[in-house]
């Protein structure tokens, strides 16, 4: 089997993946930010209405902050590669598939172990 070559990923792709990853933590910082500022001020503890109640701001920062990272990592994958078997056996040599052991028989142990079926 031949090495699988080594590609870089987009300058694109890695710029808009850090983006992603900036707007992520901002948003998360800021979710932070929010509900300690609640629990200093006595807002209220547990599952409250001011804890489930995040600003629409932050979620929409949020939702666009993973967009941007699908978005990213989308553009750094590699290229797929083919899976089907007539492509693998262009790129193996016959002795390297020769070479291998098939699979091994234990069908001669049954007797043995279960006993013999009537």
């Amino acid at each position: 089997m031949s090495a699988p070559v080594k590609e870089r990923p987009s300058t694109a792709g890695r710029i808009t993946l850090g983006v992603g990853i900036v707007l992520f933590l901002h948003a998360a910082f800021s979710t932070y930010e929010f509900l300690s500022q609640g629990k200093s001020l006595d807002l209220g503890t547990g599952s409250t209405k001011y804890e489930s109640a995040i600003p629409s701001d932050m979620m929409a920062e949020l939702l666009i902050s993973f967009a941007v990272l699908v978005v990213g990592c989308a553009m750094t994958t590699p290229a797929l590669r083919p899976i089907s078997w007539s492509t693998r056996m262009r790129e193996t040599s016959i002795d390297r598939v020769d070479g291998r052991s098939s699979f091994a028989n234990v069908r001669h142990r049954g007797a043995h172990l279960f006993g013999t079926r009537t």
